[in-house]
């Protein structure tokens, strides 16, 4: 019976450190998928687009005619590969070429990131076969979906974690168990800064996407981490008053 108590403890122990690594993968892909994360990122790779595909002197010409026939118009249609941008007039008066280019960017962004695909993301992902398909990806029909089933993995590693707790038969253990899962995985809270910064500065210059977008990202999952860590240092700490509060038996 003790082996096998054994054994399942080991299993359980097994499925929920699993269990904890997929929740955070998830959160992860969440926060990468959340509009104020992705926007720069996109942003970045299609304003390095426009300006190698048009260049300053075509752009700076489409701006000129744009603000003329903004005199008489309300909105107006920019040619952009096989399709035209409507931009309100309002938007681009003003203001410059750049500013114009980062509506237009900001458009597209809105019209991929909302876009209803017509599958599920599971479905989706499963018909990419060109980079315009892989757009789903990183729009908010995969965000939607990180964010449902992150729910249902905290679940999941709710009865697990029960389940690990009523099979570790006293407080020591429990504390110990799982403050030890929680203060490892915490620890990632310290490393965070330093890749973080490893990462970054080894991205080319060209990379698209920006110091703010990558501390967005950074900070949301190193405040989970913190939190893990708090959760562990305590849980551990009270194994330890446990452990060393117990009455050592006398010797005779």
């Amino acid at each position: 019976m003790d082996l096998l108590k054994t054994i399942a403890r080991f299993i359980v122990g097994f499925l929920f450190s699993v269990s904890l690594t997929l929740l955070l993968s998830i959160f992860l892909a969440s926060v990468l998928t959340n509009y104020g994360n992705i926007k720069p990122i996109f942003a970045t790779i299609y304003s390095n687009a426009i300006m190698r595909q048009l260049g300053a002197q075509r752009i700076e010409e489409l701006y000129n005619s744009a603000t003329l026939y903004c005199r008489e118009k309300e909105t107006v249609a920019i040619p952009y590969g096989d399709e035209n941008i409507t931009l309100n007039c309002n938007e681009i008066t003003n203001t410059n070429s750049t500013y114009m280019v980062s509506v237009i960017v900001e458009k597209i962004f809105n019209t991929l990131y909302y876009k209803d695909y017509g599958c599920e993301f599971l479905t989706c992902i499963q018909k990419i076969s060109s980079l315009e398909d892989a757009v789903v990806v990183f729009s908010s029909t995969s965000h939607r979906f990180f964010e449902s089933i992150i729910f249902v993995m905290l679940f999941v590693t709710i009865l697990i974690s029960v389940a690990l707790f009523f099979l570790i038969e006293n407080w020591e253990g429990r504390f110990k168990s799982f403050g030890m899962e929680f203060f490892f995985i915490g620890l990632l809270y310290f490393l965070t800064p330093y890749l973080e910064s490893i990462v970054f500065d080894k991205l080319p210059p060209e990379a698209p996407i920006t110091k703010d977008a990558f501390d967005a990202i950074f900070n949301s999952v190193s405040s989970v981490f913190l939190i893990f860590f708090i959760i562990g240092a305590i849980f551990i700490g009270i194994w330890l008053f446990i452990k060393f509060s117990k009455k050592k038996p006398t010797s005779k």
